[in-house]
């Protein structure tokens, strides 16, 4: 496990344990976690040093006016963002009190735990998170063209930050891509549909139409697609009596697809589409033509 995830699950775990109520000691969480007296500290006093934590000798607990008010997956979210602090581009305590709040978290949303410096970019987050809790339309430049957009949700998917916008239809717009962004005061209704797929979609390509790949995994790489799903909307299909694996996945481009695949070589097959399956063929044929061409 990294060392950035260790310090995630940690802070997840003590803010679960606040959130129920209970009184650990210091002392305790560090026998438990494994890890120095003085790590803990940091973690109360600088990590989560943005929630009303209360301490007397040695003994924490949350204030009770916040007791509860947390989900699990909230506290996850929450402990990615204290542990990874350069994941934002201005992460300091008033930003994680904003967080903290249940208006302002809900402009969030993050998936994976490595990330792309955005320094620069604090007065764009700010205004985009504004227009997100206020429901109200942004205009920008992206890509040499102005848009006026419906905003959503803040993504980091993999470690890229997008804004997941309405413009006639849900896209995605790339953080570093846009330029001279203004709230226009024109408000806008959010459909709890477009919600539900950002919340639910797999890939940065939200609101691209997809389509369905399948794909059979060989048993020694079937474990580690039983532990975690390593394509978009994967799906276990079939468990084999060799110990392998009939899975699918949605896919936006044929490359996004042959990528995954190309990764997981030897051990993965093309079932279908059909096209697909002839793609990828093609691309070995052209690699091995290329690599006896080197060889000779």
């Amino acid at each position: 496990m990294k060392e950035h995830d260790k310090t995630a699950f940690r802070l997840s775990s003590i803010l679960i344990k606040l959130n129920e109520g209970e009184f650990p000691s210091m002392a305790e969480l560090a026998q438990e976690y494994s890890v120095s007296l003085r790590t803990i500290q940091r973690d109360i006093n600088e990590r989560l040093s943005y929630l009303p934590i209360q301490k007397k000798d040695g003994i924490i607990s949350l204030d009770p006016a916040y007791l509860g008010k947390l989900s699990t997956d909230e506290i996850r979210t929450f402990a990615a963002l204290s542990g990874v602090k350069s994941l934002f581009p201005s992460l300091d305590n008033s930003f994680l009190r904003r967080i903290f709040d249940d208006t302002a978290r809900g402009a969030y949303l993050i998936k994976g735990h490595h990330y792309e410096r955005l320094d620069g970019k604090e007065s764009l987050f700010k205004h985009l998170e504004d227009a997100i809790v206020a429901h109200q339309k942004v205009k920008f430049w992206y890509k040499s063209t102005q848009r006026i957009v419906d905003p959503y949700r803040l993504v980091n998917q993999k470690g890229i930050w997008y804004l997941a916008a309405v413009e006639d239809k849900l896209k995605s717009f790339s953080l570093t891509k846009i330029f001279e962004a203004n709230i226009t005061g024109e408000t806008y209704t959010p459909d709890p549909q477009i919600v539900k797929l950002i919340e639910q979609s797999d890939t940065q390509w939200i609101g691209t139409e997809t389509k369905e790949a399948v794909f059979q995994i060989d048993n020694e790489a079937s474990t580690y697609f039983r532990r975690r799903n390593l394509i978009p909307e994967q799906k276990i299909e079939k468990e084999l009596e060799d110990g392998g694996l009939i899975v699918s996945g949605k896919f936006t481009d044929e490359r996004q697809a042959l990528n995954i695949v190309g990764y997981w070589l030897p051990h993965i097959r093309v079932l279908s589409p059909e096209s697909l399956n002839k793609q990828f063929h093609k691309q070995i044929q052209k690699y091995l033509h290329t690599d006896l061409l080197h060889t000779q």
